[in-house]
């Protein structure tokens, strides 16, 4: 098949638009990726799209309306199946020149990744497939909350054996899916200066067995940039033959859950954890004088550990104001020469109360492991708050345990943590 290049006029979009009305297949530019076009209502022309991507027929597609043609019109990326989104004419002429009847040219994609898709249908709007308008930005226009599909950003296993079985709602969420040729890994951690210290000990170990190896790196602080580029990346790193692609997570608040959504899928989620070193983790203490008998004893606890401690008083069991250390535990986590912290006074509820004050901190009061877990899993507590007269020593350190090797849970999750960073 010989497929036509056209140019974005006015003039030649009403001839690609034509060829759609006829039941033939265009490529075209969005503001997200290059679409591949073909009347909606033309089971035939529809069928064409499948065949000429290679998409399964399990797979959805998106039906645009309000174009050129006269008629609503199927449009999923314009690639071949699998292979990462087009963000240029180039990378369609590239997949389909050749199975298709027709490509427009133009500029590049600004947004970089597909469109957010919600479901409407229930009760709570859910996004099924996450893009560059976030569920905060659709909260904001319909005042209520949106809810994430929980198979988003899942790691295989963790569905319990459905994943032979998933049949997505919306295109593009298999779990592999927008993949290069080359073998690629997400390094994930907490501390970004560990992760790129394992992505170059890995590239160095790789180039030295011959291997071409191309690095992916962002900053969460923009991940609009990422979102922008990530599948140009990826496609680049085919053309230059490289054998693996070392990718850096960014963090999954915003766009960056949506970015971190294509990179996973793009890795077939193969995901390397870059922990920190446990005896560079620095622990900040303080407590009033009710809660000083029992600091001391966390803080031989949590040097047992192997952890280091900054002791931020008080001192002795002189009378003292529990607000004045909690702030200060506070400033010492919010600003990082601290990587969590531990308050105490007399109940724990005032000295939590001080810690919360300062803007970064998530400060929970636990009076049982299970508080304990559920605050960093669900709410990703920085410090911890314990009660020095109402906790006994023996229960405060299995919470305290529990607390620092609780994970957090991140997704659903991410949402609320951001909202509380922001108030």
């Amino acid at each position: 098949m010989e497929t036509k290049i056209f140019k974005d006029t006015e003039d030649e979009i009403k001839q690609a638009a034509q060829i759609i009305a006829d039941g033939g297949l265009v490529a075209f530019p969005t503001e997200t990726v290059y679409g591949l076009g073909a009347d909606a209502l033309n089971p035939e022309a529809v069928g064409k799209v499948y065949a000429a991507k290679g998409r399964p027929s399990d797979n959805p597609m998106i039906v645009h309306i309000a174009r050129e043609s006269g008629c609503p019109i199927a449009a999923p990326s314009a690639n071949l199946s699998g292979k990462p989104s087009p963000t240029s004419a180039e990378h369609v002429i590239d997949d389909l020149n050749g199975r298709i009847d027709g490509i427009i040219t133009s500029y590049d994609c600004e947004f970089g990744i597909e469109s957010t898709v919600v479901d409407m249908t229930g009760d709570e709007p859910m996004i099924l497939r996450p893009g560059m308008i976030t569920a905060r930005d659709i909260e904001a226009i319909l005042h209520k909350p949106v809810a994430l599909d929980p198979t988003l950003n899942r790691r295989p296993g963790e569905l319990k054996g459905e994943i032979g079985d998933f049949h997505p709602k919306a295109p593009g969420m298999k779990y592999k899916h927008y993949a290069p040729k080359a073998h690629m890994t997400i390094y994930e951690g907490d501390d970004r200066e560990a992760v790129f210290a394992a992505i170059d000990m890995d590239r160095a170990e790789r180039e030295a067995l011959g291997e071409k190896v191309v690095v992916i790196s962002y900053d969460s602080e923009h991940p609009e940039k990422a979102a922008k580029h990530f599948f140009a990346e990826l496609r680049a790193a085919d053309k230059h033959g490289a054998d693996a692609i070392l990718a850096a997570a960014i963090e999954e608040k915003g766009v960056g859950f949506s970015v971190m959504n294509r990179m996973l899928k793009s890795a077939g989620y193969n995901i390397k954890k870059v922990e920190k070193e446990v005896d560079k983790m620095i622990i900040a203490l303080a407590s009033d004088h009710g809660g000083f008998r029992l600091k001391e004893q966390i803080k031989e606890h949590l040097e047992a550990r192997g952890l280091e401690t900054l002791d931020l008083g008080t001192n002795s069991e002189d009378s003292v104001d529990y607000p004045i250390f909690g702030q200060k535990c506070g400033e010492a986590v919010a600003s990082g020469e601290a990587d969590l912290g531990i308050v105490v006074c007399g109940t724990g509820i005032g000295i939590s109360i001080a810690a919360n004050k300062v803007k970064g901190v998530r400060c929970g009061l636990c009076t049982s492991v299970e508080m304990a877990t559920l605050t960093k899993q669900h709410n990703n507590a920085n410090i911890l708050a314990l009660g020095g007269r109402t906790t006994a020593p023996e229960l405060a350190m299995e919470i305290v345990d529990a607390w620092l090797d609780t994970e957090f849970e991140g997704g659903r999750h991410q949402r609320r943590v951001d909202m509380l960073d922001n108030m």
